[in-house]
């Protein structure tokens, strides 16, 4: 009975933990600056709206360690021509509308998003960059494209075995 009584709390505790939060960015780049250390740790669930580019990917890549679900519907996503973005290592060019170039896979570290399991894209969207979801591997269900989508990057979704169908809405 007791090992029944400590895993209910154990299930309890990871489900008071877990967080939804929906951010409005004004300047993209600063979704760094309006989360908490501990939103940071605990945030599964995730909308942004407003203005979004590749250092706010960055950011959700390296630093939101359990978010699962991210919902993008509402952003737009801008140009950015920075050192600061999804490719550390020399100045790149980000385009607008675009999904970055290993948005979700950290080609230096060589680690993925594992977490994610659900995405949610803009109506804008343009791209989707090379490895941008490299093996986020729980990736599922249905994921749906705008249809302004007109270019998805190689390897894109390679290693996302749980996407059971794509569509276009």
């Amino acid at each position: 009975m007791r090992f029944f009584t400590l895993i209910l709390l154990l299930i309890s505790v990871n489900l008071l933990m877990a967080q939804s939060k929906s951010v409005s960015l004004s300047t993209a780049g600063t979704l760094v600056n309006q989360l908490s250390a501990s939103e940071k740790a605990n945030i599964t669930t995730l909308s942004v709206s407003g203005n979004m580019d590749a250092r706010d990917f960055q950011f959700l890549r390296d630093e939101m360690k359990v978010l699962s679900v991210l919902n993008i519907s509402g952003a737009t996503i801008k140009a950015y021509t920075g050192r600061n973005g999804t490719i550390s290592d020399s100045l790149v060019n980000y385009p607008a509308n675009g999904i970055p170039d290993y948005a979700f896979y950290n080609k230096i570290k060589h680690t993925y998003k594992s977490t994610l399991t659900s995405l949610m894209l803009p109506s804008s969207l343009l791209t989707i960059g090379k490895l941008a979801f490299y093996f986020n591997w729980n990736l599922a269900g249905t994921l749906t494209f705008p249809t302004s989508l007109k270019n998805i990057g190689d390897y894109a979704f390679y290693g996302c075995y749980n996407i059971g169908s794509f569509s276009i809405s």
